[in-house]
């Protein structure tokens, strides 16, 4: 597994900028909370690139669903990117309005090929596979999430020892 230093902010910024343009399209309004001191990570930037790309796909299509279900004006379409450390971990968080995860299936969504998109929308391998990632630095990946109101992706990783 490769691993190089790595600045999350970087990382988590082009992951942003590749999907600002439909982001803006869809009336979606992101707003960017980056610690400007945050420690580098142990990583492959390109993976978690992938990773941050992967959680905005979800938060992007979450935002549409409630959309969808309780008509578009009345959502707040926002993606919320917060960067922040402590200690020994830095925190990268990636909160949507989006329409949340049911418990029923909370415990499932980093499982392989579990989706709740329609059929030829999702493979259910996006969580599967940032899971995976995090888990190959030594990371932390974990969601809070009320239905109706949106979800909120955590990941962290440790620091580099010598920071």
């Amino acid at each position: 597994v490769k691993r190089e230093r790595v600045q999350v902010n970087e990382a988590l910024s082009k992951a942003l900028e590749i999907f600002r343009q439909q982001l803006k399209l869809r009336e979606i309004e992101v707003i960017c909370e980056f610690e400007p001191d945050i420690p580098l990570v142990l990583a492959d930037s390109n993976r978690l690139e992938q990773v941050f790309i992967n959680l905005l796909i979800n938060a992007r299509d979450a935002i549409e669903e409630r959309c969808q279900e309780e008509g578009s004006g009345k959502t707040a379409k926002l993606i919320h990117l917060r960067t922040s450390y402590q200690g020994t971990l830095v925190t990268v968080e990636i909160r949507d309005t989006g329409s949340g995860i049911p418990d029923t299936i909370l415990d499932k969504v980093f499982e392989p090929f579990f989706t709740t998109k329609k059929v030829g929308q999702g493979t259910g391998l996006g969580l599967s596979i940032s899971y995976g990632i995090v888990q190959d630095y030594h990371g932390i990946i974990r969601v809070d999430t009320k239905v109706g109101e949106g979800s909120n992706f955590i990941v962290q990783f440790p620091v580099t020892g010598d920071y």
